[in-house]
């Protein structure tokens, strides 16, 4: 498993613009769900959309991003499973908006050097957790760190 400090950002940036591509498809589904909160069919292309970049995040061992992304599917699935509290709906909607619209900014942070840390999504996720009736997580929840590494 790649750390930050082992993290090829050239990797990032060679998929960076079919990441953000992706995570559009998303964010119109998702607001094509909002006009239409009826047809709940408009939130097949946002789950889709947000497992191809869980996935995709996956494979290039960016594991906060991936969790980050692995809480945003299973809240889009919760939404349109109509699995959440009645009348929160709207709300759910703008929280899984806010999490699509921070992976780009997120990802562009990995590319400007920050590490792959969950703490500053860990609100996000949070809400989404809250909203579910999951559990939140602390911020003990995001701190992995690599305890392969042996010191000299």
């Amino acid at each position: 498993m790649q750390t930050a400090e082992t993290f090829d950002v050239s990797t990032l940036a060679w998929i960076k613009g079919e990441l953000d591509a992706t995570l559009k498809d998303a964010r119109d589904a998702l607001e094509a769900f909002a006009a239409a909160p009826e047809d709940v069919g408009h939130l097949d292309g946002c789950v889709d959309a947000l497992h191809q970049v869980h996935r995709i995040l996956q494979m290039v061992e960016l594991s906060s991003a991936a969790r980050f992304l692995a809480e945003a599917k299973a809240f889009a699935l919760a939404l349109q499973r109509g699995e959440l509290k009645e009348g929160e709906y709207e709300v759910a909607q703008e929280a899984l908006m806010d999490a699509i619209l921070a992976l780009p900014d997120y990802l562009d942070g990995l590319q400007n050097g920050r590490p792959d840390s969950l703490l500053p999504l860990l609100p996000l996720v949070n809400e989404m957790r809250r909203l579910r009736g999951e559990t939140e997580w602390s911020g003990s929840s995001a701190f992995h760190p690599d305890l392969s590494i042996q010191p000299p």
